[in-house]
């Protein structure tokens, strides 16, 4: 019988799940091909799980630590906003998180060069804080966002104030007590 290594050595994990803690931030499928292929020119390069895995973690460590940055950074502020703090979205200072994700994304939809922008970001064609140093494209994505409200296709803040949300779960729950057409005129 030969000698194996310990199983962690022999189970290199694909590694979305080393800084992910929301999926919707779309990172799962670009990561898993760009560690996918690196991990298989590692085990080439090296023959050993071991010295591969060691050679993976260096590779990819700085970049893991940024996008762990990016996402924790959006859960962080999305707490904030949970817990009724006043957060401006359409102000990159007063988080540049929810500014990207209901500003500059749905602007990402009118506009090719910033949807080339925010693709290559989830894509991790460029590094993850790239998309949020360009002023001038998140500037771009601000005008069409407020075209966006002009035009009636987005609300005023791209997100519902905190009052119109619970009206809307309390109208939602009054239609689930008494469905339209189904009350009772007795």
């Amino acid at each position: 019988m030969r000698d194996l290594p310990p199983p962690h050595a022999r189970n290199l994990e694909q590694r979305d799940a080393w800084i992910h803690t929301n999926g919707t931030f779309a990172f799962g499928a670009s990561l898993a091909l760009i560690h996918g292929f690196s991990l298989a020119a590692l085990l080439d390069d090296y023959g050993d799980t071991v010295a591969a895995s060691e050679a993976f973690e260096a590779a990819h460590a700085a970049d893991a630590q940024q996008r762990w940055i990016s996402v924790t950074a959006e859960d962080r502020d999305r707490a904030r906003w949970w817990s009724a703090e006043t957060i401006d979205t359409l102000d990159p200072a007063s988080s540049m998180p929810l500014f990207l994700r209901f500003v500059v994304y749905p602007a990402a939809t009118r506009d090719p060069a910033i949807c080339r922008q925010v693709a290559r970001r989830i894509d991790a064609l460029d590094p993850v804080d790239a998309l949020e140093g360009d002023t001038i494209l998140l500037e771009r994505a601000r005008r069409i966002h407020h075209m966006l409200v002009a035009s009636g296709q987005l609300p005023p803040s791209g997100l519902p104030e905190r009052a119109e949300l619970f009206a809307a779960i309390a109208a939602a729950e009054a239609e689930d007590r008494h469905p339209t057409g189904s009350r009772s005129t007795r």
